[in-house]
């Protein structure tokens, strides 16, 4: 561990990098929340994100792993329990994979669907490969997710 690591109180700091990617994962819900406000037509914001509703209700599959995770995240009582410690340890291992999921999602749609992509679908991709990239690479959430039991 290092001191980066902690804030001024000796608590373990959660990076900014699981922040993102938790809200990257769970933009499909986001959405559908935001479009549940607007009570005149609530498909007409999806319909200006998403091109279709099939890669809605992808985005919503691949979100739910970052949903359970944070749901996890927000259980901090439960640490010591040996349950949670199973769960815990494979979660970064399933946001990778959920990462993984959702950029192949999108790689296909833009790459068989080119006269129907949306250019926010241009900038989640690129946003997905510099999160995926960081969360393959980054030695911090490594440390995170192995030092958050204790």
């Amino acid at each position: 561990m290092q001191w980066q690591d902690f804030d001024f109180e000796g608590r373990l700091k959660v990076p900014l990098g699981f922040y993102l990617a938790v809200v990257y994962l769970l933009r499909g819900f986001i959405i559908w929340v935001i479009s549940l406000t607007y009570s005149d037509d609530r498909s007409l914001l999806i319909g200006l994100i998403y091109s279709n509703v099939s890669l809605f209700k992808l985005t919503i599959l691949t979100g739910l792993p970052a949903l359970f995770t944070f749901l996890l995240f927000s259980l901090k009582k439960q640490k010591g329990k040996t349950w949670y410690k199973a769960i815990w340890r494979v979660q970064r291992r399933v946001l990778i994979v959920a990462l993984l999921l959702d950029l192949f999602i999108q790689f296909y749609t833009v790459s068989f669907h080119i006269t129907q992509v949306h250019w926010i679908q241009m900038v989640l991709f690129i946003l997905g490969s510099y999160l995926f990239w960081y969360w393959l690479q980054s030695q911090r959430l490594k440390r995170f997710f192995k030092h958050w039991l204790l």
